[in-house]
């Protein structure tokens, strides 16, 4: 007769929960590498990171790209591997692509936490209006020595474009803007919005504490794994009302994104935000409108000032920035060369896609990044 001790049914127990960790470790990093990394200095001493992927020879037609980044994530949103990195995917077409990570992010200066450090965690979206963002607009003028650039946003970083040039109506320094799903206010309210709301108190300590990028690196092996594999077992076992499904919602459609490249954004992509910047987001989503942290500023009403050239896409299972919200924006831009691209199978593309699939797709090579290339030739 066999004995088994409590501590060897623990080891029985967690064994499966071992092999789940291990069974995503090999495939967690990015291979992509940008050619320069670059500092731009702002006003109130920051220092903002800009990865640049910069061709042999740069034809004189082609402007320079800034792409900018999502809420709480760094390059890698953009950059996640090179089967799906619309800078290298520009830069193989001969553009000179850089990438800004806002403050806090990825290579750029970090606030203090705990007291310690020197830079205070209170920025908020206003000031990626007013410092951040012309600080790297003129860093990249300078160093390229051109005129304007092409400003392509990914959701929040297209919020970015749209209240930075919405303040600036006679701006000449932006030739193109490509937003891509980011919406100008929250009409409506999804399943993830309701989700993000009620986690609102358990994600403000996380952010508080500054551990949101750790979290996620904590839960990458298995987040595409084990959704992909156990989702409907663990929908059952809940209830029907599953947490994580609800919150990947907001993310993805499982079907346009692979199980490896949503454990690889989990780990390298995100990064911690301050606690301002957090709550003036979660207000946009409990008041519907997009405004500055003061409530003074309504940047969603300076739509109609903007006559900069804008391709606004957004994917058609876009729990964020759903069609609706897309169509909004493109009829309220005060310019007329304008276009709206809503990504899904009925319009002709591969597959209904969700918010980051738009730039990290398992097929965002061909549906979406010509879409961009295009218009940036356009104009």
């Amino acid at each position: 007769m066999h004995s088994f001790s409590a501590q060897r049914i623990l080891r029985v127990l967690l064994a499966p929960f071992l092999l789940l960790g291990l069974q995503g470790c090999f495939w967690l990093w990015p291979l992509t590498q940008p050619t320069e990394l670059h500092y731009a200095s702002t006003p109130d001493g920051w220092k903002l990171a800009l990865h640049r992927y910069r061709p042999e020879k740069i034809a004189i037609e082609k402007e320079p790209v800034l792409l900018i980044p999502d809420f709480a994530m760094n390059r890698y949103n953009f950059d996640i591997a090179k089967d799906r990195s619309l800078p290298i995917y520009l830069y193989e077409k001969g553009y000179d692509v850089w990438i800004l990570e806002l403050r806090g992010a990825g290579e750029s200066t970090k606030p203090n936490i705990f007291g310690m450090g020197e830079k205070e965690n209170t920025y908020t979206f206003d000031t990626f209006v007013e410092v951040d963002a012309p600080a790297a607009v003129e860093f990249v003028r300078y160093e390229t020595r051109r005129e304007q650039l092409s400003w392509v946003g990914h959701s929040m970083g297209a919020m970015l474009g749209y209240a930075y040039l919405g303040l600036h109506p006679g701006e000449k320094t932006v030739r193109s803007f490509a937003a891509l799903a980011g919406p100008s206010s929250f009409p409506i309210r999804t399943q993830a919005g309701d989700f993000v709301l009620k986690a609102k108190a358990l994600a403000e300590m996380a952010v508080k504490t500054q551990t949101s990028r750790l979290v996620a690196q904590a839960a990458s092996n298995n987040v595409g794994w084990v959704d992909n594999n156990f989702g409907p077992i663990r929908s059952f076992l809940l209830l029907g009302w599953d947490p994580y499904l609800a919150f990947e919602s907001m993310l993805w459609n499982n079907e346009a994104v692979d199980a490896r490249t949503q454990s690889m954004v989990f780990q390298n992509a995100v990064a911690n935000i301050s606690p301002n910047l957090f709550n003036q987001t979660i207000d946009w989503m409990e008041s519907g409108e997009f405004r500055s942290a003061d409530k003074n500023v309504i940047y969603s009403a300076n739509l109609d000032r903007i006559h900069v050239p804008t391709l606004v896409a957004t994917g058609k299972l876009d729990a964020i920035c759903p069609p609706m919200a897309a169509r909004e924006v493109f009829e309220k831009l005060g310019t007329l060369d304008k276009a709206l691209r809503i990504v899904g199978k009925a319009n002709g593309y591969s597959a209904d896609y969700g918010h980051l699939d738009l730039v990290i797709g398992d097929r965002s090579r061909e549906d979406v990044f010509p879409l961009v290339f295009a218009w940036l030739e356009q104009h």
